[in-house]
């Protein structure tokens, strides 16, 4: 489908693009966890059968249904604000953000257990954060190609692939295993009404352009370098 004809699709019936509650994000949410478990499910059977190329797929797909809750729960600080939305449902479309976001949830300090921590582990946190967002993005890329060449014969670097050929079982065991494992975590994370609440008076106390990191650094009286 035409990229135009895909954002008419998406359009509101008064022509803007959906502005979502907290209520319907967490219904997206749960949907999201629900696909990715059929679509796992399906990777598992395919996978048993030796269909390793499609069950390859089925996995990075059911990763990137995943992903999409990374970026229903941001959605909650959008407000009315159209362009936001716009931004974010193409995001929300795009294989290769939601393959991003997976990859850099493997940064390995969380900011959100280390407030009070020493101003040298939150610089620390953000040089590893800007080496995974460049990691990411490249990653992200062969990714998404990967799971074309397990749908579509293809000429690669002057060679032929055959999906049947292209992703051993190895390749397609250690996908389907990450999604399991992604999808489990993310099972475990769902954020009450209380800390909805609270995300959304942080982002009220913030300013107009302020990420958190900013914000973490303002409040404390300090300048992010």
């Amino acid at each position: 489908m035409p990229a135009g004809e895909e954002e008419e699709m998406r359009k509101g019936k008064e022509g803007s693009w959906p502005k979502l509650s907290v209520e319907e994000i967490e219904k997206l949410s749960d949907y999201c966890l629900q696909n990715a478990g059929e679509l796992i499910v399906e990777a598992g059977i395919l996978f048993q059968n030796k269909k390793y190329a499609r069950s390859f797929a089925l996995s990075i797909i059911a990763v990137e249904e995943i992903s999409k809750r990374e970026l229903l729960w941001e959605a909650i600080w959008l407000g009315d604000d159209e362009q936001k939305w716009r931004k974010f449902w193409r995001e929300f479309n795009s294989h290769r953000v939601k393959l991003s976001q997976m990859l850099k949830n493997y940064v390995d300090i969380d900011i959100s257990k280390k407030f009070n921590a020493p101003i040298k582990a939150v610089d620390v946190y953000l040089s590893k954060v800007a080496k995974a967002e460049v990691r990411s993005q490249t990653e992200a890329y062969y990714f998404d190609r990967c799971k074309q060449w397990a749908f579509y014969v293809d000429a690669v670097e002057g060679k032929l692939i055959a999906p049947s050929q292209y992703i051993p079982q190895k390749t397609a065991q250690g996908m389907l295993n990450w999604a399991e494992h992604y999808l489990e975590v993310h099972r475990g994370f769902k954020p009450t009404r209380e800390e909805v609440n609270s995300r959304l008076a942080i982002k009220n106390d913030m300013k107009e352009g302020e990420d958190f990191i900013d914000y973490w650094y303002r409040k404390r009286g300090l300048i992010r370098p």
